[in-house]
């Protein structure tokens, strides 16, 4: 079987997901591997992969790849290693804006432009979307609760994230999208958890989920995995997600679970004051040029060159605990519980990843002690 290079890169591009996918998803990374799509569409590659039964048409638009596939590549290792590739322009822009000192504010503002505030919120999303995986059994996947009575913008946030940038979604009748995965006989379908495996779940109204599916996203949040145990079926399966939710009352979420979660904000309406601010903002901002107002296309690739940087706590620590103890006693960590403290590792590294640095730095430290006080 012969397949052209776009059909290697597509199918590489499958596998490293893990997970299926749409060819709008595709068509966006890679064209950030990628100067050209090539000589026809994303849409028009698959389906010849489907022809060739090296992929699979799903529901509701998604493909997947087959076990022939994976033997495929294996067997006659014709897999090649590519790595997502930018041009000189858009790394010198790249680099030339994680320098800006408020870049962070900047890439906050270009999720859902539209809304009035909630800078640290939608921040905190990018950071959830940026996070890296779990690296020596420690949890690196940085989760975020948004919370507040209706009309405050949660669901508003997540929803752009989910049509403009990536991840899963899933509201309070989780239990018909089958969250879990469920069995019959001795057969295991798959449910979301197990398809958002290493990649973003978005949950609208977590508080008006049933109890079984919020320990299923418990299990999913701390251990990565799921177990389903119905009918026939007995089996552990991976589901190690970053969660992203909404929910109206914190008193309807089991206790574990949000205690699960690295970022919290209870967001209120605007007050007269915080109103009026914004408004005057948003009308002297108004058709001027704004570095905030890239677009989501500039946002997308972004954040998918920021995912490549392996930004690691550096070998000399002292400082951040020196950091930690000092917070603890006298600022803003003060109530938390200390092992709730490793949360302060996992968003500094996807901060430090947000603005391009190898290694953590204080100001890092201090941005995602901000972000959790």
């Amino acid at each position: 079987m012969t397949l052209t290079k776009q059909q290697y890169s597509i199918l590489d591009i499958m596998i490293d997901l893990k997970r299926d996918t749409t060819p709008n998803e595709l068509e966006n990374i890679y064209k950030g591997r990628h100067k050209e799509i090539g000589d026809s569409s994303i849409y028009k590659q698959l389906e010849r992969l489907v022809a060739d039964g090296l992929a699979k048409r799903l529901a509701y638009g998604r493909y997947g790849i087959t076990e022939k596939c994976l033997m495929l590549l294996k067997k006659k290792e014709i897999r090649e290693e590519y790595s997502v590739t930018f041009s000189e322009e858009e790394i010198k822009e790249f680099q030339k804006f994680a320098k800006i000192d408020d870049c962070l504010e900047l890439l906050a503002d270009m999720v859902n432009p539209a809304l009035l505030g909630l800078l640290k919120e939608r921040l905190a999303v990018l950071i959830s979307l940026i996070s890296t995986k779990d690296i020596h059994g420690d949890r690196n996947r940085v989760t975020v609760l948004l919370s507040g009575p209706p009309s405050t913008g949660k669901t508003q946030i997540i929803k752009w994230i989910y049509h403009f940038l990536w991840g899963f979604w899933v509201d309070s009748d989780a239990s018909k999208s089958s969250l879990k995965g469920t069995g019959k006989g001795y057969q295991f379908s798959e449910g979301v958890l197990q398809k958002a495996d290493n990649s973003i779940l978005l949950v609208d109204e977590i508080d008006k989920m049933n109890k079984k599916d919020q320990e299923a996203l418990l299990s999913a949040i701390e251990l990565g995995t799921v177990k389903v145990d119905k009918d026939r079926v007995d089996r552990e399966t991976p589901a190690r997600i970053r969660v992203i939710a909404t929910c109206n009352n914190k008193g309807q979420v089991i206790e574990q679970l949000l205690n699960r979660f690295d970022i919290q904000f209870d967001i209120k309406k605007l007050n007269e004051e915080e109103r009026d601010k914004l408004i005057t903002k948003r009308t002297n901002d108004w058709n001027r040029e704004k570095l905030s107002q890239k677009g989501p296309d500039f946002l997308k690739k972004y954040l998918i060159f920021a995912n490549q940087w392996g930004t690691k706590l550096p070998e000399d620590r002292e400082w951040i605990n020196g950091c930690l103890l000092h917070e603890l006693k006298y600022g803003v960590l003060q109530t938390k519980d200390p092992r709730q403290l490793e949360a302060v590792y996992r968003v500094a590294i996807a901060i430090g990843k947000l603005r391009l640095h190898q290694e953590v730095t204080q100001e890092d430290i201090k941005k995602a002690i901000e972000m959790l006080g």
